[in-house]
């Protein structure tokens, strides 16, 4: 009872002095693979039903997100590591994988003040220039990166790096972690009602 009484008093004075005043932006694209009568004209997107994708934005035009690059790996390396962490437009995030019209997408709006934004920005402009991990199938992807920002940012619990892996193969499990959390919080949390009929998408 005194151990959260104290937590209660260190939470209450950590807002007085460090308000919120800053969001942070969490994007989801829903994995998704094309309906047979369409196969000859839509896209196919990496991973299929269990793909997707997940990016960090701390504004609406600038998402971070971290992809592969040159040779694909299937377990990780360290030299070379063929990874980048990149930033784009909302619109050039949702075409990561191939042009579709109206991607079914997940956005989740984190209240966070300014030194948090700050820690992302630099963290991020930091992996831009030096990435900090390889992209692997087994290893480091979108979800499992994402998630290990998000930990630097305090904003999830920090685990090692193949607990990250192994918690955050593929987008779904992340997603749902931080529904639950916005579902607590009272984070916003906004689900794209348009999506293309042309294409079966993952379900929550």
């Amino acid at each position: 009872m005194k151990y959260k009484l104290l937590s209660l008093l260190l939470l209450i004075s950590t807002l007085k002095t460090n308000a919120i005043s800053d969001t942070l932006f969490v994007y989801f694209l829903y994995g998704s693979k094309p309906k047979e009568e369409f196969k000859q004209t839509e896209s196919k997107w990496f991973g299929g039903l269990h793909g997707g994708h997940v990016g960090i934005g701390t504004s609406k035009e600038k998402i971070y997100h971290f992809l592969p690059q040159n040779h694909f790996h299937i377990i990780k390396h360290h030299n070379p590591r063929n990874s980048k962490f990149i930033y784009s437009s909302a619109d050039n995030f949702t075409q990561v994988f191939g042009k579709i019209d109206s991607p079914k997408m997940m956005i989740i709006a984190i209240p966070i003040s300014k030194e948090v934004k700050l820690k992302i920005d630099s963290l991020h402009i930091q992996y831009q220039d030096s990435t900090p991990y390889d992209y692997a199938f087994i290893g480091m992807r979108c979800a499992a990166a994402s998630y290990d920002v998000l930990a630097h940012a305090g904003i999830v619990k920090r685990k090692k790096l193949s607990s990250t892996v192994i918690k955050n193969f593929y987008p779904k499990p992340l997603r749902n972690n931080l529904r639950k959390k916005a579902k607590k919080k009272k984070w916003s949390c906004i689900l794209s009602t348009d999506e293309s009929k042309k294409r079966t998408w993952e379900k929550d």
